[in-house]
């Protein structure tokens, strides 16, 4: 009988080794497995990551283009705003129903000014002597 269980307790012994051999492999496989997987994911994410990234990065520069040309157009707002003030005769408050004069209307209005000047003067000239000599 006790060669049986000597029999028995090698049996024993030697399933016992191969199960932890078969579950060092299988950890061994599973951890790589694991890995690799890891690895393929972290590669994925870091690509997303640095999409993102890039992305952000043009959003940011669009933003900032944006912010100086929104400054930029305030300025040339405060600019016309100063122009139109300027430009607007004071004596329309008093009375509501006249308008404003437009840039193109006052240098109209200047150009019939010269004109009507220069008019004036021509019919008040003599004629010069060169011309009278010839005739």
């Amino acid at each position: 009988l006790a060669w049986r269980f000597d029999w028995e307790k090698r049996d024993l012994i030697e399933d016992l080794q191969s199960m932890r051999q078969l579950l060092r492999e299988g950890l061994a496989e599973s951890s790589l497995r694991h890995s690799l997987i890891r690895r393929a994911l972290d590669a994925g994410t870091s690509k997303t990551i640095s999409d993102l990234e890039a992305a952000l990065r043009a959003e940011r520069s669009k933003n900032w283009e944006l912010c100086y040309y929104a400054r930029d157009i305030e300025e040339d707002k405060w600019k016309l705003a100063a122009r139109l003030r300027d430009s607007v005769p004071t004596q329309i408050g008093s009375n509501p129903l006249s308008k404003a004069k437009t840039v193109m209307y006052h240098a109209l209005e200047m150009e019939m000014l010269g004109l009507r000047e220069k008019a004036r003067n021509l019919k008040g000239r003599e004629r010069s002597r060169s011309v009278q000599g010839k005739m």
